[in-house]
């Protein structure tokens, strides 16, 4: 389960570009083991996990990429919804959920490698509408732009922007200290853990495998898999944002929309605050904090609407979402692929 939308979002747009390196390639976390959503497929010597629902040959088929870190068990009930509509796949990239990890740095060409292996192995021929949540906005656009024969179609759900994103300052960093140590408590983190899955639990209460998916969220986290993701990438680089340029350019002509999270500080940051037990001398952290998460949503929505408009496209907002779209506003996601699937 992606946690970035109670704990990453915080940890990982402050802390983490501070963090250094990312864990060491002969440290490699383990499998989960035999899925009871998906199959795995052998791809390359190393086992991976695919979702695929509906039956539907003359339509595109959806492929859902989960953001750093998460198992594309975050994508369970928008497959649930699509299944008699299209034919969708969701997958666990490698080290993530219960795909088997392997030896190669994570950087973009490696894991868009791996998809369309994957891909093949399976037998899931295109065309292609890709649909990609976080981190994964950088690596699909180069992916969809090397296979625009195979490609239909691009939705971006509130991608990483390819922008440096603000970062605070020497006195931002000291005013913010003593919040951050109590964020960074394992104590906090769990709560905010299990407080979105309390959330996702009420917000799919009828979903039948339910429990299998929050099961998946507990087990399923590799944060330290992310975190290599999210380094190799190298987000907010000169490289990135040229390839990823290039990319978007190649992508005029084809479907591309970008949907940008309207609500990040009050879906994601505020309830995580309410875990702590804040005294009033740490009220100058809370106005830093929350004056930090202002300005990276403004750039953020700016960077998505200057990429939208690279690859001719449309930038969406989900007003009363946080980070994680697919939890707060399923229907917009739906929307936006149903239209693309309609046109196509």
């Amino acid at each position: 389960m992606d946690r970035v939308s109670l704990f990453l979002a915080i940890i990982g747009l402050i802390v983490g570009p501070l963090a250094g390196s990312a864990q060491a390639q002969d440290d490699l976390p383990a499998p989960l083991g035999e899925p009871r959503i998906g199959e795995l497929v052998t791809v390359d010597g190393y086992t991976m996990r695919i979702h695929c629902v509906g039956a539907h040959p003359d339509r595109p088929t959806v492929i859902f990429d989960a953001g750093a870190g998460a198992t594309g068990l975050v994508w369970y009930y928008l497959q649930q919804q699509l299944a008699d509509e299209a034919r969708s796949c969701s997958y666990d990239r490698a080290g993530n959920g219960w795909s088997e990890a392997r030896p190669e740095a994570r950087t973009i060409d490696q894991i868009n490698t791996e998809l369309d292996a994957l891909l093949r192995a399976a037998g899931e021929d295109g065309p292609y509408l890709l649909v990609a949540h976080s981190l994964m906005g950088l690596s699909i656009p180069v992916f969809a732009a090397d296979h625009l024969d195979a490609v239909v179609g691009v939705v971006l759900v509130d991608p990483t922007p390819v922008d440096p994103l603000p970062q605070p300052n020497p006195l931002q960093m000291l005013t913010l200290a003593p919040l951050m140590n109590m964020i960074g408590s394992p104590e906090i983190q769990e709560q905010a853990f299990d407080m979105q899955l309390a959330q996702i639990a009420e917000r799919f209460a009828d979903e039948p495998d339910l429990e299998a998916v929050l099961a998946a969220a507990r087990a399923g986290a590799q944060y330290t898999v992310g975190m290599d993701e999210g380094a190799e990438f190298r987000a907010g680089s000169e490289e990135t944002a040229a390839r990823l340029e290039a990319a978007l350019t190649a992508l005029r002509g084809t479907s591309f929309v970008i949907i940008t999270a309207g609500a990040q500080l009050e879906a994601d940051i505020e309830p995580m605050l309410g875990l702590l037990d804040v005294t009033d001398e740490m009220a100058p952290s809370l106005t830093t904090l929350r004056g930090y998460f202002a300005d990276t949503a403004e750039t953020a929505a700016a960077s998505h609407a200057r990429a939208a408009e690279r690859a001719a496209g449309e930038q969406v907002f989900a007003p009363n979402s946080g980070h994680s779209v697919m939890f707060y506003e399923p229907e917009i996601i739906l929307g936006v692929i149903r239209d693309i699937l309609a046109d196509g």
